[in-house]
């Protein structure tokens, strides 16, 4: 469970503004100057002294288009607007919602489909006839072919079951460790090859 609290001190200190229509413009009047807490160190704490302009925004739009990641893009901003509190969660909520935004009026297999060919997948797709349904998917990116065609020798195979949108069985191959009889370490790790998702 997800603990969250509240930043409230009780601070006594007041602050009445008051607008003045026909000079267009407001009077502040301190009614009490005490404060109960040290002032903020870190400004990046409070959501509203981050939140992002239009222009910040845009940018942020821009940049993610471009395909710039989170954090590099949060440095961009701070770089081009000097004063911006902004931290990468910023980034990542604004990034979402424009998503989800150009996903509206796809179905999840068009969503699915978009994001393998923004991102260089090479992807398979296999529909039933009788349905004209689609029942497998097959993808890899290119990297990772390129290092199947280096270190060829091994593939390892996971299956999970029912843990994405589509519930549908999703079978992992990554490229395995050769070891004991050769005593090669060609990748010091597995790496993801490709994935097939079949109904």
């Amino acid at each position: 469970m997800r603990h969250t609290g509240s930043i409230k001190r009780g601070c006594p200190f007041k602050l009445v503004g008051r607008y003045n229509a026909p000079g267009h413009c407001w009077k502040l009047e301190v009614v009490n100057k005490t404060h109960n807490h040290d002032p903020v160190l870190f400004e990046e704490g409070h959501p509203a002294l981050r939140k992002l302009t239009d222009g910040e925004i845009d940018m942020v739009v821009t940049l993610h288009r471009q395909g710039l990641r989170h954090a590099k893009t949060k440095s961009a901003i701070k770089k081009r607007f000097r004063g911006n509190k902004c931290i990468t969660r910023d980034i990542y909520n604004v990034v979402k919602l424009v998503d989800d935004q150009d996903k509206i009026g796809d179905t999840p297999m068009q969503v699915l489909e978009n994001f393998l060919q923004t991102h260089g997948f090479t992807f398979y797709t296999w529909e039933n006839p009788s349905t004209n349904r689609t029942e497998n998917v097959f993808f890899s990116h290119e990297k990772s072919h390129t290092m199947w065609l280096a270190f060829p020798d091994l593939l390892l195979m996971d299956t999970t079951y029912n843990t994405n949108m589509y519930k549908w069985p999703f079978i992992q191959f990554r490229l395995g460790i050769i070891f004991a009889t050769t005593g090669w370490y060609p990748t010091k790790r597995s790496s993801c090859l490709a994935g097939l998702m079949t109904d």
